[in-house]
């Protein structure tokens, strides 16, 4: 045999190992699902982070962002997947009832990714492939980039966006059922107290009252929550009737609340302190969702009220000092205003501010002098 055709041989021979190997790396680590149930929900979870997907600030809106989050199994973070049968699925928002699409139909790199109605475009249809064991990657059928949190962050609120494919770790998801994360009712007949430095998790729970009150203005209802100072309360959502809401004593962190159904207030201060609210929701509150009736530092960040009378009251005919800041906050269908205070040494501050309402009397302040009212 000739030294040329031995050569070739080999070659021929490497040639067909070659497109075997690539064969079986393509089978092996990007196969096609087939294996989601459209009657469920699904958790879907950044390998890089561990924070889930979800529609930022329990938006209904079209055009609403999708971000990442510590995941708790609020309905904004479960996701209902629809085999389209073409090959692709549509990705649809547990409490929104809108579809993950690629914003303005853009084929760009770093396009923003949010939620609209669906209506079948192909900026709303993705391929969802097994690209490392347990892991996916979830591409748009319009500009063929996959789901990215952007810049490899592991922040709480960072944002996803389109990018071409690298298979790296932030643009691999876990995609789990959801009911495995927690969430049902919890029926309660007495205020849950959160001890001093103590944090209540409601791993996505639904809190509901009985014997507590009707969620009336009515003065006489008991709280559903009362946190003591240094105390936490997360991830829980507070159904119909609200009662009093939560009461706060000294300094507290309130993260992922929801507020279904507003009763007399969400939250009110009761004892002077640094009240934190991040994350979260509140409908439907007649007058005010947050009461302050102390003097305090008070928070709100990364926040979403709809259909309400004020936002934050500080108790009428005060004097007394508080400070409030206002970041990342969206209110819709507002009666009165954002915020109100009889105390003329009061300061608020506030950014990223968006407020939507069809009442022409609404206003953003109700403050004594503007001077007490700055943007940072």
């Amino acid at each position: 045999m000739s030294k040329s055709l031995t050569q070739k041989r080999v070659l021929s021979f490497a040639f067909m190992f070659l497109v075997l190997f690539t064969l079986l790396f393509s089978v092996g680590f990007a196969k096609s699902v087939d294996a989601f149930d459209s009657d469920n929900y699904y958790s879907i979870i950044a390998r890089h982070s561990g924070k889930g997907l979800e529609v930022y600030n329990f938006s209904t809106e079209n055009g609403a962002n999708i971000n990442q989050w510590d995941y708790w199994g609020g309905d904004n973070q479960q996701w209902q997947i629809i085999d389209l049968g073409n090959g692709y699925y549509s990705i649809i928002n547990k409490y929104s009832g809108k579809a993950l699409d690629v914003y303005e139909m853009s084929t760009a790199s770093g396009a923003n990714i949010d939620q609209w109605e669906y209506w079948g475009g192909e900026g709303q249809q993705w391929k969802i492939e097994e690209t490392v064991s347990g892991y996916y990657t979830i591409t748009s059928r319009l500009s063929g980039k996959v789901l990215d949190v952007l810049d490899l962050s592991t922040d709480d609120g960072a944002n996803v966006i389109q990018w071409d494919n690298y298979t790296a770790d932030n643009q691999l998801f876990a995609i789990q059922p959801a009911s495995s994360n927690g969430g049902g009712t919890i029926t309660i007949t007495e205020t849950i107290v959160v001890e001093a430095g103590e944090t209540y998790d409601g791993g996505g729970a639904t809190i509901v009252a009985q014997g507590m009150g009707d969620g009336s203005q009515a003065e006489d209802q008991d709280p559903i929550f009362r946190l003591e100072d240094g105390a936490t309360l997360k991830n829980v959502r507070i159904g119909a009737p609200g009662c009093d809401g939560v009461h706060t004593y000294g300094d507290v962190t309130v993260m992922n609340v929801v507020w279904e159904d507003v009763g007399e207030d969400a939250l009110t201060v009761k004892e002077s302190g640094n009240v934190v609210i991040s994350g979260g929701a509140a409908y439907n509150a007649s007058d005010k969702v947050f009461q302050i009736n102390a003097a305090s530092t008070f928070t709100v960040q990364g926040f979403t009220a709809s259909n309400f009378g004020k936002l934050i009251r500080q108790c009428g005919g005060t004097t007394f000092t508080a400070t409030i800041y206002l970041d990342g906050v969206t209110v819709t269908g507002g009666d009165e205003c954002i915020a109100r205070t009889d105390s003329s040494t009061t300061q608020l501050y506030y950014r990223d501010i968006t407020a939507y309402s069809n009442d022409d009397s609404f206003t953003w302040w109700i403050f004594p002098s503007s001077s007490q009212v700055q943007a940072y």
